[in-house]
């Protein structure tokens, strides 16, 4: 899950998403709005993909979202580090 403000993945962009980067080894998996639910301004639920292993990564949310369904030109983007923990 990840909370904030007008996070709502909308948008023609092929950026709009989520990236996941490892800081290990770089690799990069994409996570496209379909794969998000619910899918709201405020909040987004999405399942990590097996590709996506036990350790640092840096998540990036883009989006073309505004507020009340307006949309932006280009994406919005931001960026934060997380740390994937091993299932238990």
């Amino acid at each position: 899950m990840v909370g904030g403000l007008n996070l709502k993945l909308r948008g023609t962009h092929p950026d709009v998403g989520i990236t996941l980067t490892s800081a290990d080894d770089g690799r990069t998996v994409f996570i496209p709005p379909t794969e998000v639910m619910p899918n709201e301004p405020k909040t987004l639920y999405f399942i990590l993909p097996p590709e996506v292993t036990p350790g640092l990564w840096t998540l990036r949310v883009s989006t073309q979202y505004r507020s009340r369904n307006r949309l932006t030109q280009t994406p919005r983007t931001d960026e934060q580090p997380v740390q994937v923990l091993p299932e238990e």
